[in-house]
């Protein structure tokens, strides 16, 4: 019979500590779920950043493309886009001045 009261005592120590643990393992379960809705989101930025940074590296790269080819090789000759005002096309005079 004393064993019987034992167990029943160690029964009723053991029941707070078993939901304890219990509540434990389920704070746990929350917190894992919630870590792993973490990385469904982050994993989403990221598939959105690498399709930006793609789009910002082809515009780049176009617009390269199209410095390089207004700069050296354009349509007019930079002898025509840069010229100089024209001279006058008077003749000098062999006369002097005054």
């Amino acid at each position: 019979m004393a064993d019987l009261i034992d167990n029943e005592e160690e029964l009723k120590l053991l029941r707070p500590e078993n939901q304890t643990l219990r509540d434990q393992a389920n704070l746990q379960e929350e917190t894992i779920d919630l870590l792993r809705e973490q990385i469904g989101l982050k994993d989403q930025l990221i598939a959105a950043l690498q399709r930006e940074t793609t789009l910002l590296t082809q515009q780049v790269q176009e617009i390269e493309d199209q410095l390089k080819k207004d700069s050296y090789g354009g349509p007019m000759p930079s002898s025509v886009r840069f010229s100089r005002p024209p001279k006058s096309a008077r003749k000098k005079s062999s006369k002097k001045r005054g």
